[in-house]
C-alpha cells in the first residue's frame, strides 16, 4: 500500500470507526478477486468492478480494456426469459468508467464505444416486457413477468460518449460520437455526433464548432 493510500485508509477509520472501515475493506478485496475471475473467463484486462455487481450471459459478452464500474453493476445478456430463447450481441469498447447502479441489459444488440463516461443511476436495455405494436401484441392480463420480451431491438453508442445521471436508452437509441446526454435525458432515437443533447425525448441544443473551438447553438446541420 502506498503512504497516500495508507493515509486515506487512516483518515477513513478516524471518520468512520473499525465495523465501517473492516465491512469497506472486504468489499474491496470480494470485488478484487471477482474482477479478477471475471476477466480471465472474458479474455480481457484492467477490469475492475465495484461491489455489489451483477454479470449474466458471458459468453454473449465482449468487454474491452481497464472498463471501470461503481457498486450495483447489472450487465445481463438474456438468453432465456419465461420459455423464450434470445441470442444477444452485448459489446462494451475499451477504457469506459461506469459510475454506481448502471444497468445494461440485452436481449438482441447493444454496442457501446470506447472511453465512455457514464453517471449513476442510468439503464441502457434494447427490450422491455410485453409487446405493443405490431402482430401479437401482449394482453394485459398477462403477468407483466411472464411477458415476452422484445427481440429486436438495438442500440448503438459511440466512443468518447458522456452520459450523465438519471439517463434512459432504449431500443432505437443511436448516440454518435463525442455526444454528452444530460442528466435524466430518455433516449430511444439518433443524436448527431459531437452535440450536447437534454430532455426526454432528448434533443441537440449544442454543437461542437472545429472553427470556433466552442461548443455553439445546434444549427441541425451536423
Amino acid at each position: 500500500m502506498t503512504s497516500s493510500a495508507s493515509s486515506a485508509a487512516r483518515a477513513f477509520l478516524r471518520e468512520n470507526g473499525a465495523y465501517v472501515s473492516a465491512h469497506k475493506a472486504a468489499q474491496v478485496i470480494a470485488a478484487s478477486l471477482r474482477s479478477h475471475f471475471v476477466q480471465r473467463r472474458l479474455h480481457t484486462t484492467g477490469l475492475r468492478l465495484g461491489p455489489g455487481h451483477k454479470l449474466v450471459g458471458l459468453a454473449h459478452t465482449h468487454i474491452g480494456r481497464n472498463l471501470r464500474t461503481g457498486s450495483g453493476f447489472w450487465l445481463e445478456a438474456i438468453t432465456c426469459n419465461a420459455g423464450e430463447t434470445y441470442s444477444p450481441h452485448l459489446s462494451i469498447g475499451d477504457n469506459c468508467n461506469l459510475s454506481n447502479n448502471v444497468h445494461i441489459g440485452c436481449t438482441h444488440r447493444v454496442t457501446i464505444g470506447s472511453n465512455l463516461l457514464c453517471g449513476s443511476n442510468v439503464l441502457i436495455t434494447d427490450h422491455g416486457h410485453g409487446i405493443y405494436r405490431g402482430p401479437a401484441q401482449t394482453a394485459p392480463g398477462i403477468s407483466p413477468k411472464h411477458r415476452p420480451l422484445n427481440r429486436d431491438g438495438v442500440i448503438l453508442i459511440g466512443s468518447n460518449v458522456w452520459l450523465g445521471d438519471g439517463v434512459l436508452i432504449f431500443a432505437g437509441a443511436n448516440i454518435g460520437d463525442g455526444c454528452v446526454v444530460g442528466a435524466n435525458s430518455l433516449v430511444r432515437h439518433t443524436l448527431p455526433p459531437r452535440t450536447l443533447c437534454v430532455g426526454s425525448p432528448a434533443k441537440p441544443i449544442r454543437q461542437w464548432s472545429d472553427s470556433a473551438q466552442s461548443w455553439q447553438p445546434y444549427d441541425g446541420q451536423n
